[in-house]
């Protein structure tokens, strides 16, 4: 069978509801930029990571770097 079987776990990023080391890897895109204190999401990632594993995320490079922000906020404020 080619199922994979998955578990949804509502929880917090700060404080994750696991035991430690459950885990090979951990993803997240685009998530810490919205964390309240993205350093606990970091500690409880490594917290819950086994041995060799590998925590991954993506985040927005700042306004002043990034072409479509510049555009977006470019056009907000000509708009007012």
């Amino acid at each position: 069978s080619n199922q994979i079987n998955v578990d949804l776990v509502e929880g917090s990023a700060e404080s994750l509801p696991f035991p430690e080391n459950t885990f090979d890897s951990i993803v997240c895109n685009f998530g810490i930029l919205h964390f309240f204190n993205p350093s606990l999401f970091l500690r409880e990632s490594y917290r819950v990571l086994r041995p060799g594993g590998k925590v991954s995320f993506s985040a927005w490079a700042p306004p002043t770097l990034t072409e479509g922000f510049n555009i977006a906020l470019g056009s907000i404020a000509e708009a007012g």
